[in-house]
C-alpha cells in the first residue's frame, strides 16, 4: 500500500472548499521549491519528472491537515 496516496474521498472530505485545495496545494509547491531550489515545471523537460514530487508534498501536507483537524475534534 502505498502511504502517499490521496483518495478521493480524502480530497471530498474538505467540505468542498476549493480554496482549501488551492491553499494546500500552493503550500506543495512551496515545499517543493525549498527541497529543489527551483518551481515545478520551470523546464520544459522536468515537467513530467516534477508532477510525482508535487503529489507526495501535496499528499503529505493535506494528510497532515487532515489529521490536525480530526486531533481537534477527538475527544478532550
Amino acid at each position: 500500500m502505498n502511504m502517499f496516496v490521496c483518495s478521493a474521498e480524502q480530497l471530498d472530505d474538505v467540505d468542498n472548499n476549493d480554496t482549501v485545495v488551492y491553499y494546500v496545494l500552493l503550500r506543495a509547491v512551496d515545499r517543493f521549491y525549498s527541497q529543489m531550489n527551483r518551481y515545478p515545471g520551470l523546464y520544459d523537460e522536468h515537467v513530467e519528472l516534477d508532477i510525482p514530487a508535487i503529489k507526495v508534498n501535496y499528499c503529505l501536507i493535506f494528510l497532515y491537515r487532515l489529521a490536525v483537524k480530526k486531533v481537534k475534534e477527538g475527544p478532550v
